[in-house]
């Protein structure tokens, strides 16, 4: 069993320091601490991951006797402490030192006396030494970085990384738009939901800067940043994908008979016609990147 009692606690207060009321950062906490608790329902994350490293592993035939995940965007390091719980030798990144503090007091909490989370390149491949990144993931953060930033992240982790990437990423299809709850939001111009976004400031609460740093992109648009680094990028099998389709179907597929839901197939319709790509259907992108 994982320790958070204090975890919740440094992210409230964390939040709290941020601007964000009791309500919101009570909220935003409870969230990451599901991603520690260890539940065996289906659709939790440890449900989850019990899933995606044991598909990777064969995705990448991996020969290192034993895998190292490193988890790029950590945070305040939940997945980290899970995957470490769960066996997985698991590191996490980020540039946020004011998070990756917290982070550190979890693992401390949890009685991990080696450095596991880090804010500095440098540091993670001075501490890993020899071995090579066997899965760079990202969690819901590829969407925080412009394409600029993307393609960094590929030239400086390229020589370390011995297996894949993997990321999951909001879709630039998805209705419904995570940071802002917003309708339609990513099939904008930037500039105009840059606009849009600036007259609903009070919706997006969690940015580091305080500025509007989402870019939605489609699978194409990743495949093609992935190309230019002579890299290929594939989806993976629905059995992995996370949040499951049981839970957040396909866009048009949710089998409700609300007007809502018919808005949503003639959209999904829209979708493939205009894209010419079922891919686009998934709301959420699950994808390796691998040389």
């Amino acid at each position: 069993m994982i320790q958070y009692d204090c975890h919740f606690d440094n992210l409230k207060s964390f939040y709290l320091a941020k601007g964000l009321s009791a309500k919101d950062s009570i909220f935003y906490a409870s969230e990451k601490i599901k991603k520690l608790e260890f539940s065996n329902d289906p659709f939790s994350y440890k449900s989850w991951v019990n899933k995606l490293i044991p598909y990777l592993e064969v995705e990448i035939q991996t020969v290192s006797d034993e895998l190292l995940v490193l988890d790029f965007g950590c945070g305040s390091g939940e997945m980290v402490l899970l995957m470490r719980s769960l066996g997985i030798k698991a590191y996490g990144y980020d540039i946020y030192t004011e998070e990756i503090e917290i982070a550190k007091k979890l693992a401390l909490d949890n009685g991990y006396q080696e450095p596991i989370f880090f804010s500095s390149e440098e540091d993670i491949f001075d501490h890993i030494g020899h071995q090579k990144i066997n899965v760079l993931a990202s969690f819901s953060v590829l969407e925080h970085l412009s394409d600029q930033y993307f393609l960094e992240m590929l030239d400086d982790f390229y020589e370390h990384i011995d297996g894949c990437i993997f990321a999951v990423v909001p879709s630039k299809y998805k209705i419904t738009d995570d940071h802002t709850g917003l309708k339609f939001l990513g099939l904008l111009p930037r500039s105009v939901s840059q606009m849009i976004v600036s007259f609903v400031r009070s919706q997006y609460k969690l940015s580091e800067s305080g500025d509007w740093d989402v870019w939605y992109r489609s699978l194409s648009d990743f495949k093609n940043l992935s190309a230019t680094r002579n890299m290929k990028l594939k989806l993976v099998d629905d059995s992995v994908m996370y949040p499951s389709l049981l839970e957040v179907s396909k866009i048009g597929e949710s089998g409700r008979t609300s007007f809502g839901a018919l808005i949503e197939r003639w959209y999904a319709l829209f979708v493939k016609l205009i894209t010419r790509n079922k891919e686009n259907l998934y709301p959420y992108l699950n994808f390796i990147i691998k040389k």
